[in-house]
């Protein structure tokens, strides 16, 4: 513009010399528009910098977005980026190129796996699992080790772990333990760890066993203990030696040994003998002891009913809240009618899925009994809007009750689950359970109830030795 040479810089209007010889020319004064201080040349009182923002552009005519018609720019496929973040093609085009890049270290199952993810992910949470499977897949392919890969230091899966968890079930490749299972292995080390060193080994043992025994009863079919029955065993035994200080050896245990530790916990629960008993058995099959010292010895406590019940007042209340009020949670609603009316588990609310309800009969088939229950209009009333919220979650997930977590999977709730959404009416699934139980035993025939609500009959008569205020259980709801 000032010299006449060629332009060396794409859209200015001055070579790098005129620029520099226009400023430091230029009257030094304050910007009409920016308030700084800088050459001024423009009649206006601008600096050149506010002259070339403020300078007239030309109208470009975007055409929309053939998805959303907004008039974005243009990625490819006539989509915004946006939408074409969003598109489901997208992945399976991510997918291609991470097949090519992965080259020979490319599985058989991977085109599953994309399935997969694509089936219960967005486009952009399945491309970052897909991302996070091809950094690990240049180490391993194999299942098991792809799944301790993808695991914290402290025992939680990651998100792209718990993916691989419920794929591999799927596929047959291996069980499906999700992160319960290590966190609880976890919580059995700490608690071997307060265990005196001498006698730490023998208790670490034992607790290898039963695990070795579930995985058997597991593939058999037969009785599988659970992570809390595996817990109580190894609490019970180091409260013990805590107990029994002078112990040094477990050969050096005697019945009077056990015998004061019960003493001491007076009235004895239901499960510290049984839990001394699993220990010395399997102590005594070992040869680490000669003689069992628990052989004899009985708990003279009769076992009975002793928890709290919920008394009238608060379940007219908490019925009240979950049939009239519009603000409850459908889930809370439904957890706390079938608890409170049907006295249904919550092993059984866990694994409830829709193909259990018949609407032609208004009847609900629930694991652990053995004929399908007819439900009362306002517990009906909570199943259709459990059903109408779980719609609009969009979910694959076949249960009737999800959670955040297992929305994009084919697991049930989580044991605390039930538990969390009853917190707003202060009640727990499990005592309003026990209280209509209760009621119930102290009511009608005990053999019915355990025929009905799927408990056993030993089950059932321990309502009928309970503690709890008789007046209350005769009430009616």
């Amino acid at each position: 513009m000032d010299c006449g040479l060629e332009n060396r810089f794409v859209g200015s209007t001055r070579c790098h010399r005129c620029y520099d010889r226009r400023r430091r020319t230029g009257r030094i004064g304050t910007c009409a528009r920016c308030s700084k201080s800088r050459p001024i040349h423009d009649p206006d009182g601008r600096c050149d910098f506010c002259v070339f923002v403020g300078r007239p552009r030309p109208v470009v005519i975007v055409p929309p977005c053939v998805v959303c018609g907004e008039a974005r720019r243009i990625i490819a496929h006539g989509r915004c980026n946006r939408c074409l973040s969003r598109s489901p093609t997208s992945t399976e085009t991510y997918a291609d190129g991470l097949a090519l890049r992965l080259g020979p270290s490319l599985p058989d199952w991977y085109r599953l796996f994309v399935a997969h993810v694509v089936e219960r992910y967005s486009p952009s949470e399945a491309r970052l699992r897909l991302t996070e499977l091809a950094r690990l897949l240049g180490a391993t392919s194999e299942p098991d080790a792809l799944v301790r890969a993808a695991t914290h230091p402290g025992g939680r899966l990651s998100p792209l772990g718990r993916t691989l968890d419920e794929f591999f079930e799927r596929l047959g490749s291996r069980h499906a333990a999700g992160d319960s299972e290590a966190l609880a292995a976890g919580r059995r080390a700490r608690q071997i760890a307060t265990v005196p060193e001498q006698l730490r080994p023998a208790v670490a043992a034992f607790s290898v066993d039963e695990l070795a025994n579930r995985e058997r009863a597991r593939r058999s079919g037969g009785r599988v203990l659970t992570d809390q029955t595996l817990m109580v065993h190894l609490h019970v035994i180091c409260e013990f030696i805590r107990y029994s200080e002078d112990i040094i050896d477990w050969a050096t245990v005697s019945q009077g040994d056990i015998e004061r530790y019960m003493a001491s916990r007076a009235p004895v629960p239901s499960h510290i003998l049984s839990s001394l008993h699993a220990f010395f058995g399997w102590a005594r099959r070992r040869r680490l002891i000669l003689v069992d010292p628990t052989r004899g010895v009985q708990n003279k406590r009769r076992r009975r009913f002793a928890g709290p019940v919920v008394d009238l007042t608060t379940q007219r209340r908490v019925f009240r809240r979950w049939t009239t009020d519009p603000g409850v949670h459908p889930y809370e609603a439904l957890v706390g009618l079938l608890s409170l009316v049907h006295a249904v588990s919550v092993n059984d609310l866990r694994h409830l899925k829709v193909t259990d309800i018949d609407r032609t009969n208004r009847t609900v088939r629930f694991a652990g009994r053995s004929r399908p229950v007819p439900l009362d209009p306002s517990s009906w009333t909570a199943i259709e809007g459990a059903l109408a919220h779980r719609l609009g979650l969009g979910t694959i997930n076949p249960h009737v009750i999800v959670s955040r977590r297992t929305k994009v999977t084919d697991q049930p709730m989580g044991d605390q689950h039930a538990n969390n959404l009853l917190k707003p009416s202060g009640v727990t699934p499990t005592r309003l359970r026990c209280t209509r139980l209760a009621q119930l035993v102290t009511t009608i025939d005990p053999v019915l109830v355990a025929e009905l609500f799927g408990v056993t009959h030993g089950g059932a008569l321990y309502y009928l030795s309970d503690s709890v205020d008789d007046a209350l259980l005769r009430r009616d709801l």
